[in-house]
């Protein structure tokens, strides 16, 4: 991760000084234009922006406390894991020896460093966030979380939970198909695309949402007019049929109302604004095809934009997010969960109406 960062700034037309434990693993960015320091506090002295890269907070401490001289008017960005509680009180530390402190989280893995798709997470002081804005925003788009040092990480660790348990539910999945002689890559007969175990930010967001698209679609085959018209338990009247119109709506109303800005009616007209009510003359085929269609455009809205271009909410909404500004990295998460969320009332609906379950 250091090396990444290292050649991100010197890419940009930067110097930079480095120090590691073990100097032979430097002899790459030091070929690439870095300077060597003998000591952590040479490497200190060198700038007034200093850039941790390290296991976890106890090595700060470990490699700082013979240089805490250096640090008197400079500013420490620790872009190392750790806990919330630990970074505070790498914080007061800091400041203890008359220097100011960042905490980061990087959200992408090294070779994404200094890309389009990454981007970090800080907290602390604002002033000194704004101050070096410019340079952090060479290593990834930075997102200030406010001015508690545990901030940064205590988004980074929630992120990486998920991350590591979602890991961890595929690999446990894996292993009991192999108890079985059988594949991963062979379980879904049923033509869902899998998304890649590894790919990029934008790729993975992609591939998750016509994942959950597919699954849609799988929960509503080879079913009867009437049986996409069977509603959930009571009091609620969900049904399937009511769900691939709502998700036509939805997909309407994220990519081509929030994020492209037009101003369009409801698919299915000013009367069902949420596209749950049904009408008898509508059957599944014009369903689908409608949901198809919004699907269609609102992937040709966004095939050129960046993640970070943002849309816009209506006034009367933006306080579900507490802005009327919305990325599209915002926009594409929330239609996974969206369509996750239908997803599970589409599987008990199904499971009511003939009792197949699982997909």
């Amino acid at each position: 991760m250091g090396q990444a960062m290292t050649r991100t700034l010197l890419a940009a037309g930067h110097p930079v000084t480095v120090w590691k434990r073990t100097a032979g693993r430097a002899d790459g960015v030091v070929a690439d234009g870095a300077t060597l320091a003998a000591t952590p506090g040479e490497a200190i002295e060198a700038s007034d922006l200093v850039i941790l890269s390290l296991t976890d907070y106890q090595a700060m401490y470990d490699i700082l406390d013979s240089a805490t001289a250096s640090l008197v008017g400079r500013t420490l960005v620790n872009l190392s894991s750790d806990t919330p509680d630990r970074t505070r009180k790498a914080a007061s530390w800091a400041a203890g020896h008359n220097a100011t402190f960042l905490t980061g989280g990087v959200m992408v893995p090294a070779p994404m460093v200094g890309t389009e798709a990454a981007y970090v997470y800080y907290s602390g002081p604002t002033e000194v966030m704004e101050s070096h804005r410019p340079m952090l925003a060479l290593l990834g788009t930075p997102k200030h979380l406010g001015e508690d040092p545990g901030l940064a990480q205590m988004m980074y660790q929630a992120q990486l939970t998920v991350f590591l348990t979602t890991l961890s539910a595929l690999m446990h999945a894996t292993a009991m198909l192999g108890t079985a002689g059988m594949k991963a890559k062979e379980t879904l007969p049923d033509g869902r695309p899998i998304p890649p175990p590894r790919a990029d930010e934008r790729a993975m967001l992609e591939a998750w949402l016509d994942f959950h698209r597919t699954t849609l679609a799988l929960k509503c085959s080879g079913l009867k007019d009437d049986q996409l018209r069977i509603a959930a338990a009571s009091p609620s009247s969900m049904t399937l049929l009511g769900l691939v119109q709502h998700m036509a709506e939805v997909e309407r109303n994220w990519f081509q109302r929030v994020f492209a800005g037009q101003d369009l009616v409801p698919v299915f007209g000013e009367g069902n604004l949420d596209g749950f009510r049904l009408q008898p003359e509508r059957g599944l085929d014009e369903a689908m095809n409608a949901w198809q269609s919004e699907i269609t455009r609102g992937r040709e809205l966004i095939a050129d934009a960046s993640l970070d271009d943002d849309g816009r909410l209506p006034e009367q909404e933006a306080g579900h997010v507490g802005d009327q500004g919305v990325s599209l990295r915002w926009i594409m998460v929330h239609m996974i969960e969206e369509y996750a969320r239908h997803n599970g009332h589409a599987d008990l609906i199904r499971e009511q109406i003939d009792g197949a379950t699982g997909a």
